[in-house]
């Protein structure tokens, strides 16, 4: 319960919120494009279908994770 209280007002410091925010859309964002790479790599070189659609439908899911965020 400490942990869950600790966290819940390191959160609401409004310049801590909007740092973590960015840090959250930052990893996010390169997280993303690392599964774009993936996709990109796994389409023109050649592997294996599974890992195809593993990186297609996990970047696909970055993608709409940023909808609630309004980007």
């Amino acid at each position: 319960m400490f942990l869950i209280g600790f966290s819940l007002w390191f959160v609401s410091v409004k310049p801590l919120r909007s740092i973590l925010l960015f840090l959250a859309l930052l990893f996010l964002f390169l997280f993303m494009f690392y599964d774009l790479f993936r996709f990109y790599t796994v389409f023109y070189g050649g592997d294996s279908l599974p890992h195809f659609i593993f990186y297609g439908f996990s970047f696909l899911i970055k993608i709409i994770s940023l909808f609630p965020l309004g980007l």
